[in-house]
């Protein structure tokens, strides 16, 4: 096959060099330089095989329904416009395989059901953690959640093609792909979280007050669920949100659905200390130590006007947690910390 010669999304599906490399992983080199030689089209490569690894739910089905899923597809829709009715190829293989009773699921699976009134009509897949030990589960598009004894997960079969939402009962870590055209929303309990690529705990127990979004990578957006009219972006984006970045918590009240962000009580390193090559400290001002100390926790600490740079310690921090450290800097200066407001102030008089 020409390496230059364009294809759309039928020919991708249909050419053998790219079913293999869906399926095998063989000819990666010649799909990278293809992509490289046409920029414009890796959404249609992306399209295409997503489509492919959607069509493998039922790798048995016999050639007769292959020839008439195609069939379907040609009778649908033109090859101009064939990426905008990728959801109705998936519908129909989808649709087809559980004819042929030839769909299987992990072991952990509870079922496979319709989901309920609040979001679209489409096949979502369920967990239920009824171990001892966390679940690992990757989703369709590279991201994973790890799921907490009897949490609970409901997510689709195959996202759509604007956005990925997932429903969430429990407690679960959630490490998302990113991906900046189609953000992320967990639905937990009360509260809606959006994100685009980052790592973060939910804790939405049934039973419990609070519904607790903490972040450790990147940053979320938290909405009240009940101001969500519709699981679509563009009213959540009329919609304005709590963002929440790295050591912060939100935490929304189901008693009075009120909406709020602290410091969590013990933040830790979004980058490394060393990496700032300051972990021993010689004769450095507290303005300094406490900017290294910011820059290492992603958490804004305020020195206090009235502290001239002349205030200098000469100190070594290792792995304490953060508020110790701040004890370490600031015990021997006779300064005083406090967090309020998402911030940490240093006052007082130097020694």
């Amino acid at each position: 096959m020409d390496s230059h010669k364009k294809l759309d999304f039928k020919e991708l599906v249909q050419n053998p060099l790219f079913i293999q490399w869906v399926n095998e992983g063989q000819h990666s080199q010649y799909w990278d330089d293809y992509i490289r030689h046409f920029p414009l089209e890796e959404e249609t490569v992306f399209e295409a095989k997503n489509f492919l690894q959607s069509f493998q739910l039922a790798p048995q089905t016999p050639p007769n329904v292959k020839s008439k899923i195609w069939d379907e597809i040609d009778a649908e829709i033109s090859v101009d416009n064939t990426k905008k009715y990728l959801g109705f190829f998936v519908g129909i293989v989808f649709i087809c395989a559980l004819i042929f009773g030839f769909f299987y699921f992990q072991p952990q699976v509870t079922h496979v059901a319709s989901v309920n009134d609040s979001l679209q009509e489409e096949r979502w897949i369920e967990y239920t953690n009824d171990a001892s030990d966390n679940w690992a589960i990757d989703l369709p598009d590279g991201s994973q959640v790890v799921l907490e004894p009897e949490a609970y997960l409901k997510y689709p079969i195959v996202f759509d093609q604007k956005s990925r939402k997932v429903q969430l009962t429990g407690n679960a870590f959630f490490d998302i792909a990113h991906d900046t055209l189609k953000p992320f929303y967990v639905y937990a309990n009360e509260a809606v979280i959006r994100v685009l690529g980052t790592s973060f705990f939910v804790e939405a127990e049934e039973d419990d007050k609070d519904i607790k979004v903490i972040v450790k990578t990147g940053k979320v957006a938290v909405y009240k669920g009940k101001e969500v009219k519709e699981y679509q972006a563009k009213i959540i984006d009329k919609i304005e949100p709590l963002i929440v970045t790295p050591n912060q918590v939100a935490t929304l009240s189901k008693k009075n659905l009120k909406l709020n962000k602290r410091l969590i009580s013990r933040p830790t390193l979004t980058r490394p200390l060393d990496a700032l090559e300051k972990i021993h400290f010689k004769n450095k001002s507290i303005h300094e130590i406490a900017q290294a100390l910011s820059d290492a926790y992603s958490v804004e600490i305020i020195i206090a006007e009235d502290i001239s740079t002349n205030c200098r310690l000469t100190t070594t921090l290792t792995d304490q947690p953060l508020f110790e450290k701040l004890k370490i800097i600031c015990d021997p200066l006779g300064l005083k910390f406090k967090e309020k407001n998402l911030k940490i102030f240093i006052t007082g008089f130097c020694n």
